[in-house]
């Protein structure tokens, strides 16, 4: 056995075989622009978010809450504007040079270090706010990015391969988070349901959560009112969107599901939001990219494609 065979992903039967993938020219390619498009759509967030982010860089003391999480721990060495001028930096800086320069491990490193530390000051600094959590884990595993993956056609079948791992660990990490959402829920309703009290799953469920949410936000959504007068009608799709969040793993192993997966994954945040003003706007984003846009869009053939334009890039 040569020693490119023996360095190959081993043959466990719960992982998919992307072999036949890596010959797939459409695949390929269409791998290669989701990375693209998921470093400017980094470098937008990068530029949008200084918007929504407001912090005066006048003397804070007693007007913000400042709990340092790890990643930015270091702040306390230096004045919190200060702080918010390196960041808000380092955040730019990195998500410009990936986007234009995604073939260079320097600059993808710096990319997600970047947003590491804008996530970790933004949640110390201001809020709770897990939009951008998943970008994160996604950003440093695009690190790992074997050389030459820009130059598919450069590079051997094996190297094409490792780069649809990479895309694939992408996909399965963020497929777990909504699994272990899911968990948490099953597990809530678990003990709910051994103590008696109300639980995701009951009947009456979505009207009691999405009434509590209502008075947390101080306003009303598009269907919030409707869900709370009829909970018999909004149950199904209660259940539902907790099921597709706990199952959602099974897709990372069945290729063939994930478009189909990632399309109940975005409705599900539509309905949250328009029941509940719950807007997970970067983790659709995320989801269209990796799972709607993904290169595993059907079972891979050896016969080259005729059109090797990938429907990623015609969309953009």
């Amino acid at each position: 056995m040569s020693l490119s065979e023996r360095m190959r992903m081993p043959n466990v039967r719960w992982l998919p075989s992307l072999t036949a993938w890596a010959g797939d020219p459409r695949a390929v390619v269409t791998a290669q622009w989701l990375v693209r498009v998921y470093y400017f759509a980094l470098l937008y967030f990068s530029i949008g978010l200084f918007r929504r982010w407001f912090i005066s860089l006048e003397p804070l003391e007693g007007l913000v809450q400042f709990h340092p999480l790890w990643p930015v721990a270091w702040v306390p060495l230096v004045s919190l504007p200060t702080a918010i001028i390196i960041v808000r930096g380092l955040f730019l800086a990195g998500a410009l040079a990936a986007a234009f320069f995604p073939e260079r491990r320097a600059a993808r490193i710096l990319a997600a270090v970047g947003l590491l530390e804008f996530v970790g000051l933004y949640t110390s600094a201001l809020l709770s706010d897990i939009d951008l959590y998943v970008w994160v884990p996604v950003a440093f595993l695009l690190i790992f990015l074997p050389g030459g993956w820009h130059r598919a056609e450069a590079i051997t079948l094996h190297e094409r391969e490792k780069f649809l791992w990479v895309i694939w660990g992408c996909q399965a990490f963020i497929l777990i988070t909504y699994s272990m959402a899911g968990i948490g829920k099953l597990y809530g309703a678990a003990i709910g349901l051994w103590l008696g009290e109300m639980h995701v799953f009951a009947p009456g469920a979505p009207a009691v959560f999405i009434a509590n949410q209502l008075l947390y936000i101080g306003t009303a959504t598009p269907l919030g009112p409707w869900a709370i007068d009829h909970p018999w009608l909004a149950w199904p799709f209660f259940v539902a969107g907790d099921l597709l969040q706990l199952f959602s793993l099974a897709a990372a192993f069945r290729l063939t599901w994930q478009r189909l997966w990632g399309v109940g994954l975005i409705l599900f945040h539509v309905g949250a939001y328009l029941t509940m003003g719950i807007g997970f706007s970067a983790n659709v984003l995320l989801i269209a990219l990796f799972l709607l846009s993904g290169p595993f869009r059907k079972a891979a053939s050896a016969t080259p494609a005729a059109n090797p334009v990938p429907p990623l890039a015609s969309r953009v």
